[in-house]
């Protein structure tokens, strides 16, 4: 009787296996979009893939008004202002928007944004690619206030 018990749990085991690995086999493949947020003051460290379906790596980011940037391993750009944006074939992004003229403008209340494209390939079937548009919210905070000590 034991015997036959763990019979049947290792039947029922191998058959959800089977059975989880054909619906997985048959999941869609999509890049979804992605909106993030970060205090002008801060720096932002992301992974763009985490909300994509499947796997596969980013081969190209396309900006505002430019054509799409293909890339091998790692993507970056700094703005003329001074903002910097790295993404990685993986999908780890980070944006420092610390040292740029224009956000360091933004006081409390305020908020500028940037957006950017990235488009994915399939790793098991390179014909395939998806596009996904990011959008990334600055937020103003309140200026520091000097400390005036005594001496």
């Amino acid at each position: 009787m034991r015997f036959k018990l763990k019979f049947s749990v290792t039947l029922l085991a191998v058959s959800l296996c089977t059975v989880l690995f054909a619906v997985d086999a048959q999941a869609k493949f999509k890049a979804r979009d992605d909106n993030f947020s970060v205090d002008r003051d801060d720096n932002l460290i992301e992974n763009l893939r985490d909300n994509d379906k499947d796997e596969g790596d980013i081969i190209s980011i396309t900006l505002p008004g430019q054509s799409p940037a293909t890339f091998s391993d790692t993507f970056t750009v700094t703005r003329s202002q001074g903002a910097t944006l790295t993404v990685n074939k993986g999908g780890s992004m980070t944006f420092d928007p610390r040292d740029d003229t224009e956000y360091a403008g933004l006081t409390n209340g305020q908020t500028s944004r940037i957006e950017f494209f990235y488009t994915v390939q399939k790793r098991r079937d390179p014909r395939k690619t998806k596009r996904a548009r990011v959008r990334i919210t600055i937020t103003g905070v309140d200026p520091l206030v000097p400390v005036v000590t005594n001496d």
